[in-house]
């Protein structure tokens, strides 16, 4: 652009100068003009005067001849033909000033920050709500992507449940900044510092705001890779954090979460960084489960499909003999709790608990107030077996290195009853 202003006022400054020189030849001509009447008619005084002696015709003028008279009116014509068409033609035979295109000068032609469908840098936010689309990596199972959670999966289908919030609009802001001002070509949005360059492939801080330009300059907006880790960023340039972007999160840094609990411990996300929903997922402390809200059951009880499970206090699934509220319950290594059935020599009730000082399984056993098995409770009399005969009280019990009175007799037990 300010080549072609050169080029413009050395031109008009030329003009000027050209017309300078056409009034100078107007002059000259006047002045040539003038000198050949002052000629002409001193030549033709000079000869009226011989004339006029000649014949002595003291009271009359003579007219000059006709063929001065003429020559006078050609030469008059020619020295003024130039003078016309200088003033008719002198302005409209100017060429008109040639103006450098930004192509031709290597300058960017500013267009101003008008654009109608983009939005202006610098906003920090959105100016429309519009479907975000998701990045490239993968929907496959983690345990392909070299991660060490599985999705085994369940009878039950997974509830969709309404996507997070995503960012709010907010208002935009002025294209200026202190330290240079956005532009925007047919290219897209680029920024010019004060000292004239220009950022390029790197991030760009503004008013608390992260900005990130291609190798040419320009900003970039959407899903963007660098060095195997995904950021998002948003119609107005700016880098999204501490927020939901469809299923994905971007944590306060702009960095999308994978495999970690997220928005407070509320949501987990996978290996590829998705929301998982309503599953089971093992990694390297056991299983867990993910409600369809994103969040999971800690110490508590959690009914699936008819079956209970008990997670501990992290959130990972327990086995075994597990006291909670004062109850023993047994949970099969499936995770699945016990219920009328026998473990070992306890009996476990239909509501899973371990049952105690009473009979079981429809009044056929007896288990003691550890919950075990008392074998002969309730039989009274003389029991024998391979090592011998030894007495049943009826209450379970048996005497064991003692006198025993039965039946008006007393007997004596050793240690082995």
């Amino acid at each position: 652009m300010i080549n072609g202003l050169t080029s413009a006022s050395k031109l008009q400054n030329f003009m000027h100068a050209s017309l300078f020189r056409q009034i100078l030849m107007q002059v000259f001509l006047f002045s040539v003009l003038v000198f050949i009447h002052i000629m002409v008619f001193f030549q033709l005084d000079k000869e009226h005067s011989k004339m006029y002696k000649k014949s002595d015709m003291k009271h009359s003028i003579l007219p000059v001849p006709s063929k001065f008279r003429k020559m006078i009116l050609v030469i008059s014509l020619l020295c003024t033909i130039p003078v016309s068409l200088t003033d008719v033609h002198g302005e409209e035979n100017q060429p008109e000033p040639e103006t450098e295109t930004a192509a031709e000068t290597g300058a960017e032609t500013e267009t101003g920050p008008e654009p109608e469908d983009e939005a202006e840098p610098g906003t920090g936010t959105e100016t429309e709500t519009e479907e975000e689309t998701e990045p490239e990596p993968s929907e496959s199972d983690p345990s392909t992507e070299g991660s060490d959670e599985t999705d085994t999966g369940t009878d039950e289908q997974p509830i969709e449940e309404p996507e997070p919030v995503t960012e709010d609009p907010a208002d935009e802001i002025s294209t200026v900044s202190s330290n240079g001002r956005w532009v925007h070509d047919s290219h897209g949005w680029w920024y010019r510092r004060s000292d004239g360059s220009y950022p390029a492939d790197e991030w760009l801080e503004l008013n608390g705001l992260y900005y990130h330009f291609d190798s040419r300059g320009y900003m970039q907006t959407g899903w963007l890779s660098l060095n195997g880790i995904w950021y998002y960023l948003q119609n107005s340039g700016a880098m999204a954090s501490s927020v939901w972007v469809g299923n994905y999160y971007l944590k306060s840094d702009g960095r999308m979460a994978v495999s970690e609990w997220v928005d407070g411990g509320k949501y987990y996300v996978g290996s590829d960084g998705k929301w998982l929903k309503g599953k089971w997922v093992r990694n390297s402390h056991g299983w867990w489960y993910r409600n369809p809200d994103g969040t999971y059951p800690a110490d508590a009880w959690l009914e699936l499909s008819g079956l209970y499970y008990h997670f501990d206090s992290r959130g990972y699934m327990q086995t075994g003999w597990i006291q909670t509220d004062g109850s023993w319950y047994y949970l099969r290594s499936t995770g699945a709790r016990a219920s009328s059935v026998w473990v070992g020599n306890y009996y476990l009730k239909a509501d899973g608990r371990m049952a105690v000082n009473e009979w079981v399984d429809n009044g056929k056993y007896y288990v003691g107030s550890d919950g075990k098995w008392i074998r002969y409770y309730g039989i009274t009399g003389w029991q024998k077996n391979k090592k011998g005969w030894w007495y049943s009280r009826g209450d379970g019990t048996y005497p064991v290195s003692e006198w025993e009175y039965i039946n008006n007799h007393y007997y004596y037990f050793n240690s082995s009853g």
